[in-house]
This record gives structure tokens, sequence and C-alpha cells, in this order.
């Protein structure tokens, strides 16, 4: 994940998953622009990792904006073939080689390459790098990584959701699509519906922020709000495939 917070968007899948005897680790960058608040965020992903039963952390102090502190509006879209003088590509997919090498996962969750979920250009280079280190080892002996699950809505609840967003209504004009990729997948959440309000519950610097992609998600019970949000759903990629 570029960003702690963008667990959400999978975290009923990861909490059911634990539950089952899977080993999840989470890792997540944190950069110079927001190091003010970078202590806290850790403090409150260790809490929600805790509650969806994720083992390891692995939490890397690494600014993958290039000149980040010069970046007036960094959530708003970059076109893809300026990627390489705006983000450190290199230095992100070496981070992601030896995570994988180190806990050798069979799946990996992260946010869509195409948009990453309303625009933000952070979310789409780690997804693509994501993509990139997979594609490059995918035929080494011992390289484990087999599905790689990318968080989703469908495209009727993205356009209800973010549909109003700039950074979206951006994106799809600088990156030429009409939104995220479609689902070919779902997760039935509604049972761990109490975690996945706690795992959301824990980033309370980030309220305002989840707020937007979920919608009164602090002011109804569990059981209401995850019983009709209850499916998490996923575009699907086969890591021989790519």
């Amino acid at each position: 994940m570029a960003h702690d917070d963008d667990a959400v968007s999978f975290a009923g899948t990861v909490s059911r998953l634990t539950e089952q005897g899977w080993d999840v680790t989470t890792l997540c960058f944190y950069g110079s622009w927001k190091s003010d608040d970078n202590q806290r965020r850790k403090d409150e992903l260790q809490k929600a990792a805790a509650i969806a039963g994720i083992k390891n952390l692995e939490l890397v102090d690494v600014d993958i904006v290039n000149g980040s502190d010069t970046v007036a509006k960094p959530w708003m879209p970059v076109p893809y073939n300026r990627f390489q003088e705006y983000f450190k590509l290199d230095t992100i997919r070496y981070i992601i080689t030896n995570a994988i090498f180190k806990y050798k996962p069979s799946v990996i969750f992260t946010l869509d390459d195409s948009i990453g979920g309303y625009g933000h250009p952070q979310h789409v280079a780690v997804s693509r790098c994501v993509n990139d280190v997979c594609r490059l080892f995918k035929d080494t002996v011992d390289f484990p990584v087999r599905k790689i699950y990318q968080a989703v809505f469908p495209h009727s609840q993205t356009e209800n959701i973010v549909g109003n967003m700039p950074a979206y209504r951006s994106a799809k004009k600088i990156y030429g699509v009409d939104g995220m990729p479609n689902p070919d997948v779902y997760v039935s959440i509604a049972d761990a519906g109490e975690k996945k309000k706690g795992f959301m519950c824990s980033f309370e610097s980030q309220k305002q922020n989840i707020k937007k992609i979920w919608p009164y998600y602090n002011w109804y019970p569990a059981w209401i709000y995850f019983g009709i949000f209850d499916k998490e759903f996923f575009r699907t990629l086969d890591v021989k495939s790519l």
C-alpha cells in the first residue's frame, strides 16, 4: 500500500483469511511529506492490524515521490508517462521485491493499477510496481506469488461514491479510463463486519478521508452497515499471465 488506510478496502477479506489460519503481512510506505503524523499513523495501523489478525508489518520510511515537499496536491493524478520522473519507481520495486522474497506470499492485495481507486497517483504507482516485480520474477523457480487481488468497486458504486471528486474526474481523462477496472470476484464479509469496522475506526486521524469512500461508516452499527455493504470486490490478476 502507498498509505496505511488503503488497507480498509480489503480489511474484511483479510480478517476472514487470518481467522482461517493465513499469515498476512502489510507493507506500507511513510513519506516525509507527512512525517509530522507518521508515528500516530503507525500506531493506528498497529491497532488495526491486531484487530484483523495481521501477523507482520513492514512500515517503510521512504518517500516514494521525488521532491514531495514541492508537490501542492499529491492526490491529483499524474500521467503514466511521467511516473518515472515523479516517483522513485526503482526504490518501490526494490522494497516490494525484498518483501516478497522475505515473506513468500502466494497472494498480494493492493489497489487497482489503472486509476488507484479515485485517481491518487501514488496508489497507481505502487500497484504498477507490484505488477512489474511479479512480471519480472514470475518464471523464477522459487517465486511464490500466484495471484494479485486489486480492490475495486462495481462501476455504479464507484460513480455514486467518488463520481464528483475532482481527482476522480481528472483521472478518468488523464488515464483514459471509465473508472476502476471491473471486478471479477467478490468476497462476502458480513461475518467480518465487526472487525472491519474496528479496523476502520482505528485510523482516527484519517476519519475524514475514509468517510469520503465509506460514508457514515462511523455512525451505524457494524451489523447494519456491513449488512448492506456486505461484499468486497476484486479484479484478479494471474501472475503467470502478466
